[in-house]
């Protein structure tokens, strides 16, 4: 199935909300997201992780999907977004960083 097609007929998000908090039971306390594999760090500080790439989607130039994110704490209020460089777009955290 290409990727397009999947666009076209994917689901009603309203369906997916109920499932996370039929999941969750609405407890929205961690910011933690276990849906996503993050790599671990052993004590020492190294790592190990088995990366398999698949070709890309039907309509898509590149294998693989990057993104960018900032996260920074200013005066106890935290800033977890990601960078609009992600969508090809300037962003203003990089621009104060240079």
């Amino acid at each position: 199935m290409s990727f397009a097609s999947y666009k076209k007929n994917r689901v009603d998000l309203t369906q997916i909300n109920k499932k996370i908090e039929e999941i969750t039971d609405g407890n929205k306390k961690s910011f933690k997201d276990d849906r996503f594999w993050r790599p671990t760090v052993a004590k020492d500080g190294s790592g190990l992780a088995r990366i398999r790439f698949l070709p890309a989607a039907d309509g898509e130039d590149l294998p693989w999907v990057s993104y960018h994110q900032h996260n920074f704490s200013l005066n106890g209020n935290y800033f977890i977004e990601l960078c609009p460089t992600t969508l090809g777009r300037d962003c203003p955290v990089n621009l104060l960083a240079a």
